[in-house]
């Protein structure tokens, strides 16, 4: 799942709290954690063409995480707009 279009950190955040499927309903979706987001991108590059990411990771008031498609981080003032990749979790 995507947002194809660049948003702010919130917009981007409650967008993706607000995805539904067939098969999983509204609030199952969420902005990846730092940690989450470089590991979806080390392991299917394919779903971050070249651009930046938000994450879910506040880094302080006003400032949120970003990385590139290819694995850079960096922090982005949240009022900016770039792409996100919003993820489900799933019980293991």
């Amino acid at each position: 799942v995507s947002i194809d279009a660049k948003a702010t950190w919130q917009a981007a955040i409650d967008m993706a709290a607000q995805l539904a499927t067939t098969d999983h309903p509204a609030g199952t979706y969420h902005l990846p954690t730092v940690a989450e987001q470089a590991i979806a991108i080390a392991n299917a590059p394919e779903h971050f063409p070249n651009g930046w990411y938000w994450t879910g990771t506040q880094y302080s008031p006003g400032l949120a995480w970003i990385q590139l498609s290819d694995g850079g981080q960096y922090i982005g003032y949240e009022d900016n707009e770039f792409l996100a990749r919003p993820v489900r979790s799933a019980p293991i």
